[in-house]
């Protein structure tokens, strides 16, 4: 039994100093900040060299009917004076501020001359109407 232990130990001192490869874990190379570089700028250049897919053009199908002609649009009189245009329902009231009282309506729709403006830094601004014919002249 000595003998086999003396040719074990003598067996494992001769494979030590063999320089053979160890087996088990092996460490992980360092890469430099260069190499680091390099790939990321490798990998950069591959992305822009690669094909983008283009989407496939649908022909466009001649027509064989004409397009209609279209109206001539028809001119409209520019008023030689200012006019409003009530956007919605409003009173007419005697002055500028509504502590005057109510004389008149001027419906949605309804024009009026402006034949004044009143800008009042506690009530806002208030235009001076003028309708022909409709008592507020």
């Amino acid at each position: 039994m000595r003998r086999i232990s003396g040719l074990f130990l003598l067996v494992t001192l001769a494979l030590a100093g063999c320089n053979l490869p160890v087996v088990g874990p092996t460490a992980t190379p360092t890469l430099s900040s260069d190499d680091v570089l390099r790939t990321a700028e490798a990998i950069a250049e591959m992305t822009r060299q690669a094909a983008s897919p283009t989407p496939t053009q649908t022909p466009e199908t001649p027509t064989s009917t004409m397009p209609a002609e279209t109206p001539t649009p028809t001119l409209t009189p520019t008023p030689s004076v200012p006019m409003a245009t009530a956007n919605y329902n409003a009173n007419v009231r005697r002055g500028p501020d509504e502590s005057y009282e109510v004389i008149d309506f001027f419906l949605q729709g309804q024009q009026a001359r402006i034949a004044g403006r009143y800008d009042s830094p506690v009530s806002g601004t208030w235009w001076f109407l003028r309708r022909e014919g409709q008592g507020l002249d």
